[in-house]
Formats: structure tokens, C-alpha cells, sequence
């Protein structure tokens, strides 16, 4: 039989409480008992020859009688050689005293006198005789057993009496402390019971909130449970993040493989065209134009494949990094300028490039790297409708080789949200996979990528891990025009 937290802390909390009341009730029976006995017989005994020592009154059977009748306790006056001077006991009892005491019998404790039991308490009188001696007299006071015994059990009842309260007590905080342990206990139970009904719902279970007062290992328990539905919550975004990414993955090889081909062939054609223009001199834009659309279509098939790459394969390791050829991120930088110069220049953007003198190599794909600076540069271009600036920088940072690129836009308005997630964009144009695809691309190659707000403008920057070979200083530019 299962109790629960409730019952259980209510029987343990009283147990606890009646078993120190039970150990504090003895010790305490037993000292009131002392006290007692002491009172009545010692103490009683005491101040009575102090006051027949200052009165000098006979000890006569009389006095002893009448203290009797104050005290409730025989009184019995023994002077020097044990001679009884005054008693309020029978004669029998007087003389078996009278014996007791001549065979040396305790001043303190009981005897039996004439089928009686009573405790003694003895005291002193000094009484000077005629001839000015002081003459020892002792008073002992005889309380009978039954009294004594009825005083302490007085005593023990009123002790018992007293925890009774401290049980009711007991039992009222064992119920309110249970209470405040079960009820958020209770509630995180129907939260998780809630979530169960909800088949895995975690907005259903939040909807009611968790316990944010009582113990502490509640409270964090609560806390706890609360991170659980979050992290939850996280997971299945980004399952079914995953499963467009797949989707979207098969769907992009699939429209590559039926498009590169035929947009290989239209390229082909015309630089053929351009070439047989040039050689009639004819000065015909189309074609550049043409050309010019036909590498923005490149570029997004890149993306298409660099997307359904990043679902197939995950980050290189050491061996893998260690057999690619170093190469200088100047370089695909470069050719990312050239390609877009004439670009730039109609879009009146002015191109700077800072490239750090012996920079380091990384080992790294060009292709890949001329599509991440690519990505970036189209990004920082739509960034300056009116124009503007657009820097190229390449500098070591600690161990890793940075690549950013500035521009004097009007900055990122992401909105809380990551814009490096697929399908996050900050143009309505834009379908959120260029920098999805970048990060992509750079994390594969032991990299991380971000971006700083400026003043004026973004950087948008990736580091790649150094490969300790530095580039010929002939590949730096600094400050130089596209």
C-alpha cells in the first residue's frame, strides 16, 4: 500500500514530535519529581528549624502536632544520644523510629514505620541549653509515600497534559507544510499530464503557469520542467526546419541538374556572340547584359547545390582539412571584385580593398570561398541602393584569417530573428538561403561567421583557421580601387 507525501509527513512529523515529547516529558517528570520530593522534605524541613531556632519555642509533642497540621507531614524532634523530644507520630512509631535512627538510618529517604512507608527530611535546630552551650537538635519531617506519590503523578499528568497541544500543533504544520510541498507538485503533475493529452503539444502545457514560490528544489524543478517544454519547443523547429531543408535539398539537385546544361549552352552561345561582335566592331550591350543574368542564375545554383550539400555532408575533419591546398582568401576576393566592378560602377558603389600584407593561407575550396565572399558582396550591394562604399578587408585574427566586407548601408533590421537560419531574410525580395548557405559552407571548414552593426554601414566578416603558410605580398592591396 502506497501512502502519500501528505500522510506520510503527518504520521512522520508526529511520530517525531511524540517521541521528544515522550524523552523531554521523562526528563522533565523526573526533575519536577526531584523538585518535589526536595520541596516537600528538605526544603520544608529547613525553614521550619530556622523558625524554631529564632522563636527558642518548646519542642514539645504539642508543636510537633500543630506541624503536622500546616505541613501535612509528621514532625519528630530528636535531641543529643537520640532522645525523641517531641513527636506527632504514634508511640509505636515514634519508638521504631527511635530504633531506626540509634542503628544508624539515613537522614534522607524511606522507611517503614508501623506498616506505614514514609520519606524522611531532616533539618537542624540549634538551641542553647541553660549553661550557654548550644545543644544540636535535629527535625525530621516524615511525608507519607501516598502523598509524595500523589504529588509527582500530579506532576507527570500535567506534563502529559502539555503535549497534547504540541501534537494538534505538530499535526497542523505537518499538514501545511505538506500542503505547500504537494500542491505545486500537483501542478507540475497535471502540466506533464497536460502535455501527454496534448500529443506532445508544449504550448498546451505552458499555458498554465508553473509554481514560482515554495521550496527552493520546487521552484527549480518548475524551472527546470520549463526549460524541458523550451528546449522542446527548439527541438521540433528545428525537425521540421530539417525536414524543408531535406525537401528543399532533393528539390535543388533535382532543378540544377535540368538547368546548369542548358544555361551552360546559352552562356557558350554567347560569348560566341560577343566574340563575332567585337570582331565586326559592333558595340551591342544585350550580350553583356545577357551574360551578366546568366552569372546572377549561376550564382544562385550555386547556392541550390551549396543547399543541397550542406544536407549531405557535415564539417571536414582534421585529415580531410590537412589534404586540401592552402590558398589566400584574397584571391576569390578578388575575383568576386573583378566580376561585379562594372556592376558596381553603374550602381555608383566605390570598391576598396584592404588586404592585410602576408596574410596567412587556409585550406579551403576556392569555388566554395569565392561563393561565400560572392553572397556577402551581392548582400552589402543591395545594402547601398543610392551607393556608397564597399570594403574588401583581409587581416589575421590570432590564429584565424578574417575576411569581411564593410558597407555604408543603412544596416541589418533583423528583428530578433537569426539571419543566418535558412529562410530568413531582411529583403522582400530575398528567399534567406545566401547567408544560410554561407554559414553552411564556412562551418564546414572549421570556420564561424558573423556580422557587426557600424556606425554607418555592417560588417559582415568570416574567420577560417590560419594554415601558417603566408601569400606572397605582391597578392596585397590596400585601399585599392576595383
Amino acid at each position: 500500500m502506497s501512502f502519500s507525501i501528505r500522510t506520510r509527513m503527518i504520521v512522520v512529523i508526529n511520530l517525531l514530535v511524540l517521541a521528544v515529547a515522550l524523552a523531554a516529558g521523562w526528563g522533565a517528570v523526573v526533575v519536577a519529581q526531584n523538585a518535589i520530593e526536595k520541596r516537600l522534605l528538605v526544603d520544608v524541613a529547613d525553614s521550619t528549624c530556622r523558625l524554631l531556632s529564632g522563636m527558642n519555642l518548646p519542642l514539645s509533642d504539642t508543636l510537633m502536632g500543630h506541624l503536622k497540621q500546616i505541613y501535612g507531614a509528621d514532625a519528630v524532634a530528636v535531641g543529643h544520644g537520640g532522645a525523641v523530644l517531641g513527636s506527632s507520630l504514634s508511640p509505636e512509631q515514634t519508638a521504631a523510629l527511635q530504633t531506626l535512627l540509634r542503628r544508624g538510618a539515613p537522614e534522607r529517604g524511606a522507611v517503614t514505620l508501623g506498616g506505614g512507608t514514609y520519606h524522611l527530611g531532616m533539618g537542624r535546630i540549634e538551641r542553647a541549653r541553660p549553661d550557654g552551650a548550644a545543644e544540636p537538635v535535629r527535625l525530621y519531617l516524615l511525608v507519607p509515600a501516598e502523598q509524595l506519590a500523589a504529588a509527582k503523578s500530579d506532576a507527570a499528568r500535567r506534563m502529559a497534559m502539555a503535549t497534547l497541544p504540541a501534537i494538534g500543533a505538530a499535526t497542523l504544520l505537518a499538514v501545511v507544510l505538506s500542503m505547500t510541498l504537494t500542491r505545486p507538485i500537483r501542478r507540475l503533475a497535471a502540466q506533464m499530464d497536460a502535455l501527454a493529452a496534448s500529443a506532445g503539444d508544449e504550448s498546451a502545457a505552458a499555458a498554465a503557469p508553473l509554481p514560482r514560490s515554495g521550496p527552493a528544489e520546487l521552484v527549480t524543478l518548475a524551472e527546470s520542467f520549463d526549460h524541458l517544454l523550451e528546449r522542446l519547443r527548439q527541438a521540433r523547429e528545428s525537425l521540421a526546419r530539417s525536414h524543408r531543408l531535406a525537401t528543399l535539398g532533393k528539390l535543388a539537385a533535382s532543378v540544377v541538374h535540368e538547368i546548369r546544361n542548358p544555361l551552360s549552352g546559352i552562356a557558350m552561345n554567347v560569348r560566341v556572340l560577343q566574340d563575332e561582335l567585337a570582331r565586326h566592331n559592333i558595340d551591342d550591350r544585350s550580350a553583356a547584359l545577357i551574360r551578366r543574368e546568366i552569372e546572377r542564375l549561376d550564382l544562385y545554383i550555386q547556392e541550390l547545390m551549396g543547399l543541397a550539400a550542406d544536407q549531405a555532408q557535415g564539417p571536414l575533419d582534421a585529415k580531410a582539412l590537412a589534404a586540401l591546398p592552402p590558398i589566400s582568401l584574397s584571391e576569390p576576393a578578388d575575383s568576386v571584385a573583378d566580376l561585379l566592378q562594372s556592376r558596381c560602377a553603374h550602381a555608383g558603389i566605390e570598391v576598396l580593398r584592404r588586404y592585410e600584407a602576408d596574410a596567412p593561407a587556409v585550406r579551403a575550396d576556392s569555388g566554395h570561398m569565392r561563393q561565400v565572399i560572392m553572397n556577402l558582396v551581392l548582400n552589402a550591394m543591395a545594402a547601398m541602393p543610392a551607393g556608397g562604399k564597399l570594403t574588401l578587408a583581409l587581416a589575421t585574427a590570432g590564429g584565424a584569417v578574417r575576411m569581411s566586407v564593410f558597407d555604408t548601408g543603412a544596416g541589418v533590421q533583423a528583428g530578433g530573428q537569426d539571419i543566418f537560419d535558412p529562410f530568413v531574410s531582411t529583403r522582400s525580395d530575398g528567399a534567406g538561403l545566401g547567408l544560410y548557405v554561407c554559414r553552411g559552407i564556412v562551418t564546414r571548414y572549421g570556420g564561424r561567421i558573423g556580422y557587426n552593426p557600424l556606425p554607418q554601414g555592417t560588417e559582415f566578416w568570416f574567420e577560417l583557421p590560419g594554415d601558417g603558410t603566408a601569400m606572397d605580398a605582391k597578392n596585397a592591396k590596400v585601399n585599392g580601387g576595383g
